[in-house]
């Protein structure tokens, strides 16, 4: 068994308050088992003083029985019209638990809609969403009970305390396109039994009026992998004079996930940035470590 993110966006949506506009359609994998939820992220695309922004989302699948509406981000407003700095917040989790071994989801369209609640905005805001669901894979490895807790109580943004818990990471700068910008391997070892952790920030090396919503998208040597499409932290566009303080991100990005491995080899991981707009005037380093499982060592 094995965890999957699936993400779609959309440059400009929710202009109109409670008006929903499509961002995508997620396609699970044949082998899907059960959806999870999603992972949600939006930020207006031009910063705009003295407006409530407060985002929800549509997910509906009929087949599941999924037809909900939650609220989410960008939860933001009341900015002065001069200045409106950085507004950094991580992805948003909304549980729409669906499906089981006896009545799996493989192979199921999933509709995302956003939109912002009332009243109307000036401008629209860029989305992420990425669906998160198990599949039956190749591993005869089952879940470890910490990530099925994790979920389970509602906390899949978060670092697990297994042992033999191990990390990689790496950077890249100036990750700026819609494109992938690859960021340098991650490397699982030998021994490692399976991943259970990503963790993913960003830092702009200058003040530019761009929104910064965007995902990372995964690949690996081990087979079976994808997809793997986790959200970045989000931000609506800045405005104004670049004073005062910069963009602080409290904490990153912590994902609790799991994909097994089996093979006694070095595999690796190649994480990718991918940008729902481009981010050229803030030009931002973004990072990415994949946290894993190693057999504890007998002294």
């Amino acid at each position: 068994m094995q965890l999957h993110s699936d993400a779609v966006s959309s440059t400009g949506a929710g202009g109109t308050g409670d008006t929903f506009d499509n961002v995508g359609t997620i396609t699970t994998r044949e082998d899907a088992v059960q959806l999870l939820g999603f992972f949600v992220s939006a930020g207006p695309v031009t910063g705009t003083a003295a407006e409530a922004y407060l985002g929800q989302y549509r997910f509906t699948q009929n087949t599941l029985g999924l037809s909900t509406i939650k609220s989410g981000p960008p939860f933001e407003g009341g900015a002065p019209a001069t200045n409106v700095g950085y507004r950094p917040h991580l992805p948003y989790w909304i549980p729409t638990k669906r499906g089981s071994a006896a009545n799996p989801i493989g192979a199921l369209d999933i509709v995302a809609d956003f939109s912002t609640h009332v009243p109307d905005v000036a401008v629209a805001s860029a989305v992420a969403i990425a669906a998160v669901y198990t599949a039956t894979g190749q591993s005869p490895q089952g879940f470890p009970e910490e990530v099925l807790d994790a979920y389970r109580y509602g906390t899949p943004l978060a670092k697990l305390m297994l042992d033999g818990m191990n990390w990689d990471g790496e950077a890249v700068a100036a990750a700026t396109t819609v494109a992938e910008t690859a960021i340098t391997d991650l490397i699982l070892e030998s021994d490692a039994t399976g991943i259970v952790g990503f963790s993913e920030g960003w830092a702009p090396d200058a003040f530019g009026a761009e929104e910064l919503i965007g995902f990372i998208r995964y690949r690996s040597s081990l087979p079976n992998f994808e997809p793997q499409e986790w959200l970045l932290p989000g931000c609506g566009a800045p405005l104004g004079t670049a004073v005062g303080n910069g963009v602080y991100l409290e904490a990153p990005a912590d994902y609790v996930t799991w994909f097994p491995k089996d093979k006694a080899l070095k595999q690796t991981v190649t994480p990718n940035v991918v940008w729902v707009a481009a981010v050229t005037t803030n030009s931002p380093t973004v990072f990415a470590d994949v946290g894993f499982i190693r057999p504890m060592q007998k002294r």
